[in-house]
């Protein structure tokens, strides 16, 4: 934990931060809780992997933020948005071929060419199948071609914050460019998360596809082992996807939810689907035996802070604790600043002047009023004692006159 601003040392608690005991054999790892987007555990989350068919997330939120109507039909637009070519070919081609070309053995739902399905449709084939011919289908029609869909792709992660993501085709078979890093991938699956279609979307255990002009009504099943019953199967898994190619290794960015907390890692290059699953529940078990704690960041009416107001140096004070909520295995960044509202003299005890804003990373948490501790009253000027001092000499002597004159009288 990090704690920034000049009142930790006298006045902030450190927070303790117990990271999950948890051993993975999966060599590149990102997991965070899906609420705050704290993370609770990392293995080379940073370092460059091919997502492989975890690409399929960032084109579904590309084609959902471009499109309106799911329920529109469209014509599988091209041959050439379904040719194939052998990755032995692509291989030797040193791969100068189009990127997006499929593969004869990568994943296809069979589209023929002017098959004509619903955009609803495709999205469940394109994440539930990870029909690779799909993808290809609906770059080219939300773009008008698959190069200018990619363009714009990338544009689009980035504007999510995917710096190190490059993505060379919209469904992820290999290319030696086509890379992201596990912290990328877990960025792109809460935003699956936080869309309300694509997250029913992928948490689908079956799917059929309605009858086309020239295919019969079909059924599809999720690909994600965690979803539907079977030795993997996590009841509160709610998806996201799968990956899988020879370099890529086995892949997976999957979400689960126990009561308030959603869990959501990434997990790459990993052996076999064993590990894979495996390490992901281990880490969502481990996630959801955590309590959370509260601890104390200022005691009320126990820390005070000081501002300079016409030389008048005033204090205020906190009449209410500052606290927070966090999972022990939660990396929390937090600081402080204080903030003063345009304070002038005079200033009445109990006076909210200022306040203290605690920030996680960039988001604000909580602000708290700061009370003037005391009443400050303005500074009297100097010709205003030399007026009084005047005054009391002019009332002294005639007080003094006064008592002369009695004197006088009682002779």
């Amino acid at each position: 934990m990090r704690w920034i601003g000049v009142f930790f040392l006298c006045f902030c608690p450190s927070l303790l931060v117990a990271k999950l005991h948890v051993s993975l054999s999966v060599p590149y790892a990102y997991v965070v809780d899906a609420g705050s987007g704290r993370v609770l555990y990392e293995k080379n989350s940073e370092e460059l992997i091919y997502p492989a068919s975890t690409t399929k997330i960032a084109t579904a939120l590309y084609v959902l933020s471009k499109v309106q109507n799911l329920d529109e039909v469209i014509p599988c637009a091209s041959r050439h948005a379904i040719a194939r070519i052998s990755p032995k070919k692509k291989v030797s081609n040193h791969f100068t071929d189009a990127p997006y070309l499929l593969e004869y053995d990568g994943v296809l739902f069979g589209l023929k060419h002017g098959e004509e399905l619903s955009l609803r449709d495709m999205l469940y084939i394109l994440m539930l199948a990870s029909a690779n011919d799909v993808a290809n289908v609906l770059a080219e029609y939300v773009s008008g071609d698959i190069e200018t869909f990619c363009l714009e792709l990338n544009e689009f992660v980035q504007g999510l914050g995917c710096e190190r993501t490059h993505f060379m085709n919209p469904h992820g078979l290999h290319h030696p460019e086509h890379v992201s890093t596990p912290k990328d991938m877990v960025r792109l699956g809460l935003c699956a998360l936080e869309h309300p279609i694509l997250k029913a979307i992928i948490s689908t255990e079956k799917y059929t596809v309605a009858e086309t002009n020239k295919s019969k009504a079909k059924d599809i099943v999720q690909g994600n082992k965690l979803l539907k019953p079977g030795q993997f199967y996590y009841p509160n898994a709610i998806g996201v996807k799968t990956g899988s190619h020879l370099r890529a290794g086995k892949c997976l960015v999957a979400a689960a939810e126990n009561g308030s907390r959603s869990i959501l890692g990434g997990f790459f290059k990993a052996k076999d689907w064993r590990n894979l699953y495996g390490d992901a529940i281990t880490l969502f078990d481990a996630s959801f035996r955590e309590k959370p704690v509260t601890r104390f960041l200022f005691r009320a009416n126990e820390a005070s802070f000081f501002t300079h107001v016409k030389k008048e140096k005033v204090r205020a004070d906190l009449l209410e604790d500052v606290s927070i909520q966090y999972y022990p295995s939660e990396d929390l960044d937090l600081s402080t600043a204080l903030v003063w509202h345009g304070v002038s003299l005079p200033i009445e005890k109990g006076d909210v002047i200022g306040a203290l804003r605690i920030y996680e990373g960039d988001v604000l948490l909580e602000e708290v009023p700061l009370h003037a501790h005391k009443e400050y009253l303005l500074p009297r000027k100097p010709y205003v004692w030399g007026i009084v001092l005047l005054a009391a000499l002019i009332a002294f002597g005639w007080f003094g006159l006064q008592r002369r004159a009695q004197q006088t009288g009682a002779a």
